[in-house]
């Protein structure tokens, strides 16, 4: 999305998943309760896919058509579409399997067990992903890459009203408030390393070395539950992710931090908001240079790395304790929501926790401007919300 269009259409990619995952995962999950576990897993899988395959093709086209056609901006408009519709799906299969199956599967004895272990698995397949997609991106082009991945209101309060009356409530809401501080290897964070000048393939290990911090989460968490059991490993799990997230806290003081909020304040309007939103949408505003990265002292395009890197490094230690947490919180959720219940419940929960992720950057989604400096500038931001 970077590539295509900028910080911008990221920031609105992201806001529009969210915002799907807040309107219609309760009322997936409820659905999903009334079918059997077969028929569920059918429906989600197939969409899944089929989504995935239809945005890389529109993607493709807005990679082959002019700048200036039409089509650009409406199959670009399309793909952020379909990609919400796949984020909201891809979490609908996660619950099915990590949340319900489970349950079903296991025992009290081994559930912890089987949490830790389809974590380590999913956070596995996330860190050969990103070093796979870097080196496509690198070695071939955007439109090959996507080409290859084309192939390969009264409701709303039952479900709610649901979720509310349930006796870990409050830990699941705990679990959602996070969201509004925690930081991940999103489309903001990939496309704030990308535009302080780091190469697809460095951007790339990152994200994967956030998956093998998650993979010692899990790992962690099935050792730790053993000893101190499931609430006093979560607390552990809050502690570290909080230390971790100091180093990313410490980007905005080091070299090379576009840190500068009076600047930006002084000087935003509607107009050049209004602008600036219309702009990511021309097709003028993609980023297809590659960056010219000095090593030796530390710089990318006369810009010093420190700031990014520390960024980079705080967000993606901190996986180790936000799983640690997570898993905590999942299996008191799966323990004590009834089975008639459970993909209700974890509906309601995903789309609150998606509520509060939309409301984590909102000055992010409003500005995502095609000028380097403001695209870092907003992303440093985000670092002292997320503190």
């Amino acid at each position: 999305m970077q590539l295509i269009g900028g910080m911008r259409i990221v920031s609105i990619e992201q806001f529009a998943e969210g915002t799907f995952q807040m309107i219609f995962s309760g009322y997936l999950g409820k659905i999903f309760d009334r079918l059997s576990r077969k028929t569920a897993i059918l429906t989600v899988v197939p969409i899944n896919n089929l989504s995935i395959c239809l945005a890389a093709g529109l993607f493709i086209v807005c990679l082959s058509v002019d700048e200036g056609s039409v089509w650009f901006p409406t199959c670009l408009a399309l793909g952020m579409l379909v990609c919400a519709v796949n984020r909201l799906f891809l979490n609908a299969e996660k619950f099915i399997v990590g949340r319900d199956w489970v349950v079903v599967l296991g025992t009290s004895e081994t559930l912890a067990g089987l949490n830790a272990t389809l974590t380590t698995l999913d956070q596995f397949a996330n860190v050969i992903s990103p070093i796979i997609t870097g080196a496509l991106v690198s070695l071939t082009s955007l439109r090959t890459t996507c080409g290859i991945f084309a192939a390969a209101p009264t409701g709303i309060f039952g479900v709610i009203k649901t979720y509310y009356r349930t006796t870990v409530f409050s830990a699941a809401l705990g679990m959602a408030l996070l969201f509004m501080s925690v930081m991940g290897f999103d489309g903001l964070a990939v496309g704030y390393g990308m535009s302080a000048g780091l190469p697809e393939v460095v951007v790339g290990a990152f994200r994967s070395f956030g998956s093998v911090m998650g993979i010692t989460g899990a790992i962690s968490y099935a050792f730790f539950e053993r000893i101190y059991g499931v609430r006093r490993t979560g607390i552990i799990g809050f502690m570290i992710q909080q230390i971790c997230l100091i180093i990313a806290v410490s980007s905005i003081f080091l070299p090379g931090t576009p840190m500068d909020l009076k600047g930006y304040f002084s000087n935003v309007t509607i107009q050049s908001w209004w602008s600036a939103m219309v702009h990511s949408f021309d097709g003028t505003n993609t980023t297809q240079e590659a960056p010219q990265v000095d090593w030796k002292h530390f710089t990318s395009n006369g810009h010093s790395l420190a700031s990014i890197f520390a960024f980079l490094i705080g967000i993606a230690t901190a996986r180790c304790g936000l799983w640690m947490l997570d898993l905590s919180i999942t299996q008191i959720m799966q323990v004590n929501v009834a089975e008639i219940e459970r993909n209700t419940v974890f509906g309601v929960h995903n789309a609150l926790c998606q509520t509060f992720a939309v409301m984590k950057h909102p000055e992010d989604r409003e500005r995502g401007s095609s000028e380097k400096e403001e695209e870092e500038e907003s992303e440093v931001i985000s670092v002292v919300e997320s503190f």
